[in-house]
């Protein structure tokens, strides 16, 4: 018989397992939505606009090497061509790269000031070009060609590739920032998702056995249908949460991080060509100073773990040093096909050669960092629908399971 007192405890007992339910299922939602926000956010900051900074500072490097190239005398009218198209091409796509990045209100100060430092660059370069002419004798080029050339490799050095690298780490530093946020919220709501999800089990099973003690009967299918469901909820939605917390966290460590000294390394490489081709047609008594840029540029590159980047490294500093015996040997013709010839043991093909490695090392470390965010991704693709359905089963199961209690009351 049951007892013969209003059913207020019953209804409690309802009560407090459609709320527990409720908050729990609002708890996964916030969880699992969260965790897709961060994900999506930090696919956008990393992939789309630090690539694209990058991009950009391996442009704009690049750009005042083929441009100091385009003016080495001596080295085949069809090699200066080849150096003065490709800076053309390259002058495009920075342009595209800066029009990309000005889409982001928090990079307008620096956009505005590579916008700036462009133009200024353009007309400077042009003025080289005109007084360099097309093609001379082996030997140092004009006096006043020299000159602007010095002066738009100044305007790079001391604001376009600051700017550019700036940007560049700041989008870097943003896409750890977000993993770091992912990765800790992650951390705390999976973790109260388990302990509401535990409680809200232990709950149900004590009401199974209170109903089973007080009414005499030894269980309620539906109400342990409830049970169940709930439990798997409370097992799959941290533990899904966890997991794409954990993704972020891998994302920036073993592929953002990787990527990033990837391509400044690739940034390295265009300023040691920079710096050769500098060394050969400046003044003897400025080349100390662009060896020592050389030099620090390629340290920089060895410190790449990546065997096949360091052997090619090897094959470009060798040449570099034959380079340096026939500038010092005043063998002006020879010394320019060196730096600029596109054959194997040229310089210009062992920078390449430097940077083709390099970003394929770059795309290796964007695949896992891809890797990674797709299977944050994954773990959360049936959240938050799939436990809401299955919450909302087990709110049914719950009502399911008391409501022939109520009923002995009317």
């Amino acid at each position: 018989m049951p007892p013969r007192t209003p059913p207020t405890r019953l209804w409690a007992q309802a009560g407090i397992a459609l709320l527990l339910l409720a908050v729990l299922a609002a708890l996964t939602s916030l969880a699992a939505l969260r965790l897709r926000a961060d994900l999506r956010d930090l696919t956008t900051t990393a992939r789309t606009r630090a690539a694209a900074a990058y991009q950009l500072h391996a442009t704009l490097a690049d750009l005042d090497a083929q441009h100091t190239a385009g003016l080495v005398p001596g080295g085949g009218i069809g090699n200066r061509q080849l150096a003065l198209t490709s800076a053309r091409l390259l002058r495009t796509q920075a342009g595209a790269l800066i029009a990309d990045l000005a889409e982001d209100g928090s990079a307008h100060a620096r956009v505005a000031v590579l916008l700036d430092v462009l133009s200024r660059y353009d007309a400077t370069t042009a003025r080289a070009d005109d007084a360099a002419g097309l093609d001379h004798p082996p030997g140092r080029p004009p006096q006043l060609a020299l000159l602007h050339t010095e002066q738009s490799g100044d305007l790079f050095d001391t604001e376009a590739l600051p700017q550019a690298d700036a940007l560049a780490r700041a989008y870097t530093d943003r896409a750890a920032d977000l993993a770091d946020r992912a990765g800790t919220a992650g951390t705390v709501l999976g973790g109260a998702t388990a302990g509401l999800g535990a409680a809200t089990v232990g709950f149900l099973v004590w009401w199974q056995r209170d109903l089973a003690r007080r009414y005499g009967r030894r269980f309620s299918p539906a109400l342990l249908g409830a049970t169940v469901l709930t439990a798997a909820v409370a097992v799959s939605a941290p533990l899904a949460v966890l997991s794409a917390a954990d993704d972020t966290r891998t994302a920036v460590s073993g592929g953002l991080r990787a990527w990033q000294d990837a391509a400044a390394a690739r940034v390295s490489a265009a300023r040691a060509a920079s710096a050769q081709a500098s060394w050969l047609v400046v003044d003897p008594s400025q080349r100390p100073a662009l060896a020592q840029q050389f030099a620090a540029d390629t340290r920089r590159i060895a410190t790449v773990p990546d065997a096949a980047v360091r052997q090619r490294l090897a094959v470009l500093t060798a040449d570099d040093r034959r380079l340096r015996a026939l500038g010092g040997a005043a063998d002006s013709a020879r010394a320019a096909d060196l730096l600029t010839g596109v054959a194997r043991r040229h310089l210009a093909f062992d920078v390449y050669d430097v940077e083709v490695h390099l970003d394929a090392r770059a795309a290796a470390r964007s695949a896992a960092f891809d890797a990674a965010t797709g299977a944050g991704r994954a773990d959360l693709a049936p959240h938050p629908a799939l436990p809401l359905a299955l919450l909302g089963a087990a709110a049914v199961g719950a009502w399911l399971g008391v409501r022939p209690r109520l009923a002995e009351y009317r």
